[in-house]
């Protein structure tokens, strides 16, 4: 999304301290505002701590299947009009 390397300026201890905190992984490496909602949210679910509360990697293909066919849909309809 950013096209940057994840976590850039961050050092070991300080994202391994975060990890041991259970900090947010958004804190260390922000969603672009301009990320899409349902991208941001998706993302966040996969930095769940928990890993049993993580999306399954059919659920990921499934909502970034219905993202795709919104965008496609998005650029047909502008395309038309």
């Amino acid at each position: 999304i950013t096209q940057k390397r994840p976590y850039q300026g961050i050092d070991q201890i300080q994202w391994v301290t975060s990890l041991t905190l259970k900090e947010p992984v958004e804190s260390l490496n922000p969603i672009p505002n301009s990320c899409p909602t349902e991208l941001a949210n998706l993302i966040r679910a996969c930095w769940n701590y928990d890993p049993k509360q993580r999306p399954t990697a059919a659920d990921c293909v499934d909502i970034l299947s219905r993202l795709n066919l919104r965008s496609l849909n998005t650029i047909l309809t502008f395309s038309i009009k």
